[in-house]
């Protein structure tokens, strides 16, 4: 879809030179609104904004941690008339501390059947734990304290009609769920409070006339994180586990398109809606702890299982 639907909305992305954040303004720009490129990095941006090579994308270089730095980026969009009119928060972290010890246990699980897997597999779950709760803090301070501040900082600015869209993961919805992996568990629960915390905040939005957006999804695989859940952990599942995750994977793309149709391309019903995208192309407004996207156990998680022979056949 192209066209001018969103000419004239000033929309801010964090994360927004890469991944979904990206897709989120290809997506915007290409129906006519300005984007504006939230990044820590400064030659990132330059870089994405000339790959994209529009008048309509402008840079909001901040880290989401320094709430100076996240005023003074502020101050100058509205010196330059570029007060934000939406808000899509695609930065996210939390994880980078325990990737080398995830990989490095799914490695090791690899080489092993039977009881052997089943033990170091439960080793394996506990250290992930434990790693994770030793995260806790910082998880909390990025994806639940410095985006609310945002959000609030941004929300006063909105006028009527503004959207306010976070993006997360099925684990995080759910949360506490078993089948969030060991390595998930503080980003899955810091992501859950935001939602709730959001949740809590769109009926005063609402009022002024701001939607509130939680987009949900399983792994998108095209990102990072997707490519290195798909090479470790997949091979570790039993076969039909594992097909049955990997049909729930969905794209940055697929899901820019659902947020500019959603969230954007409906007309206006303040309040607040969590939006579900249980696979490429089925969205619902409800997921259950037993509804089929999350039913099954994923590799290092406390509720897996060994993998069947020809799991173990197709992971060597």
């Amino acid at each position: 879809m192209t066209g001018d639907q969103l000419s004239g909305r000033n929309i801010l992305i964090t994360g927004g030179t890469a991944g979904v954040g990206l897709e989120a303004a290809r997506a915007a720009l290409a129906r006519g609104a300005t984007v504006i490129l939230g990044t820590r990095d400064a030659e990132h941006y330059r870089a994405v904004a000339q790959e994209l090579d529009s008048d309509r994308v402008h840079p909001f270089i901040a880290d989401l941690l320094d709430e100076g730095a996240v005023g003074a980026a502020l101050n100058n969009l509205k010196v330059d008339g570029l007060t934000p009119t939406d808000l899509i928060h695609s930065a996210a972290g939390g994880l980078e501390g325990l990737l080398q010890d995830m990989i490095r246990i799914a490695l090791g699980l690899r080489r092993l059947t039977g009881g052997e897997f089943d033990e170091a597999h439960a080793q394996g779950v506990r250290e992930l734990q434990k790693l994770a709760a030793d995260s806790l803090e910082r998880c909390m301070t990025v994806n639940l304290e410095a985006p609310a501040r945002l959000f609030d900082r941004v929300a006063g600015e909105l006028g009527d009609g503004g959207s306010l869209v976070f993006y997360t993961h099925f684990w995080g919805s759910l949360f506490p769920h078993p089948q969030v992996p060991a390595y998930y568990g503080s980003i899955a629960e810091s992501k859950h409070e935001f939602a709730e915390w959001l949740a809590g905040r769109a009926t005063e939005w609402a009022e002024a006339g701001i939607n509130t957006y939680v987009v949900s999804t399983s792994v998108i695989s095209d990102t990072r994180m997707g490519h290195l859940l798909d090479r470790y952990c997949a091979t570790l599942m039993p076969a039909a586990d594992r097909e049955a995750w990997k049909r729930t994977f969905v794209t940055c793309a697929q899901v820019a398109e659902l947020t500019v149709q959603q969230c954007f391309g409906r007309p206006p019903s303040p309040g607040f809606r969590q939006i579900f995208l249980l696979e490429p192309g089925q969205v619902t407004d409800r997921l259950g702890p037993d509804d089929p996207p999350v039913r099954f156990p994923v590799a290092l998680a406390a509720n897996s299982r060994r993998r069947a022979d020809e799991g173990i056949a197709s992971a060597r």
